[in-house]
């Protein structure tokens, strides 16, 4: 688990992927965007205020082991032929050390009780990570006072 930000949408999409392994691609190259402006924004912010503020590598946590080895394999996959472009957005930023790949277990995907059925053990498990990275904390304690 990190203390970091969540990319997670729940409206309809606008696009249609032939595998889950393409859509769930698509989804990380989205929060790679996110991560790369805010990456680079932080870099500005460092510039001009002379804060100590980390702006190193960029952190993304799949747990599509699919797409890991897509960005760690040279030789493409009967999937990447829909990717292209997205993968090369994907493997330059690996390969520049603005982003990293990282394995994580769909037990610790905190995103995945937004979006599937779970136990409610791994719900209470992974909800006050969700809390403490959401305005929502804030807002409970105030109402639970």
């Amino acid at each position: 688990m990190t203390n970091g930000s969540i990319f997670w949408k729940s409206r309809s999409q606008s696009m249609i992927a032939k595998y889950l392994q393409h859509a769930e691609y698509i989804t990380l190259v989205n929060a790679s965007n996110y991560g790369y402006i805010l990456q680079h924004l932080m870099k500005i912010i460092k510039t001009i205020s002379n804060l100590k503020l980390r702006s190193d590598i960029v952190a993304y946590y799949e747990d599509n082991q699919s797409n890991i080895i897509m960005d760690e394999s040279e030789t493409p996959t009967k999937c990447e032929n829909l990717m292209d472009i997205d993968r090369n957005v994907i493997k330059d930023s690996v390969a520049t050390q603005e982003a990293a790949i990282v394995k994580i277990g769909t037990e610790n995907q905190i995103t995945d009780i937004l979006t599937k059925p779970t136990s409610i053990a791994i719900f209470d498990k992974l909800m006050p990570y969700i809390l403490e990275l959401s305005d929502f904390k804030e807002l409970i304690k105030s109402i639970n006072d």
